[in-house]
């Protein structure tokens, strides 16, 4: 079909008599096709293809076609497989807030007020990392992002062990370094958080 495309434009002023859309029922080798098509075909020295020759290339195409569409499909379906979003579902979300809810709160203004003052510090300070992106989940006004100094101020830590810890937890993947000294949580270390704290400390989920 290609051939007969480029053949037919190599001949000025030539206009077929029928269009490739209904050459089937033309019967384009037939008594209907202009004769000037089969002059063109020969000045070129190329044979004139056969009525099943078209037939066996427009299968091919539809046959190519369909295996490149279902390419894209199996890359597509593989993709949302692999590359995971670090959104969190509302489901989700308000699971983690109920089971948080024993060991802190968040101020409107973002601050982290401590429930169990017996956690020890990088759990204070992972819990409030956790909180902060949960907080900014229910009130896009709380920035999910948090710093030494303001970490230092709500836990009443001293900024610098606040800064070494949360040069620990980037290190262990539990926090993400999104500027110099600021930080968010691994949305993805949450559950796991949740779930070393309820058991050390007998909460009921």
């Amino acid at each position: 079909m290609l051939s007969w495309c480029k053949y037919n434009a190599l001949e000025p002023g030539f206009e077929p008599v029928i269009s490739i859309l209904n050459f089937k029922q033309n019967r384009i080798w037939g008594k209907h096709v202009d004769s000037r098509f089969r002059k063109s075909c020969q000045k070129n020295n190329a044979g004139c293809p056969s009525n099943k020759s078209m037939f066996q290339n427009t299968k091919t195409i539809g046959l190519n076609t369909e295996i490149q569409s279902t390419k894209m499909i199996y890359m597509e379906n593989l993709k949302e497989k692999f590359i995971v979003s670090e959104k969190i579902d509302e489901k989700r979300i308000k699971e983690f807030v109920e089971r948080l809810l024993p060991f802190c709160k968040v101020t409107k203004s973002g601050g982290v007020i401590i429930g169990k003052t017996e956690l020890a510090t990088i759990e204070k300070i992972e819990t409030a990392l956790a909180a902060r992106f949960l907080a900014n989940s229910l009130d896009s006004e709380i920035s999910s992002e948090v710093n030494g100094e303001e970490l230092s101020n709500s836990l009443m830590i001293p900024k610098d062990q606040v800064l070494a810890r949360l040069k620990e937890l980037k290190d262990r993947k539990f926090a993400f370094r999104v500027s110099k000294g600021v930080y968010r949580v691994n949305p993805f270390k949450i559950d796991d958080l949740l779930t070393s704290l309820e058991n050390k400390y007998k909460v009921r989920k």
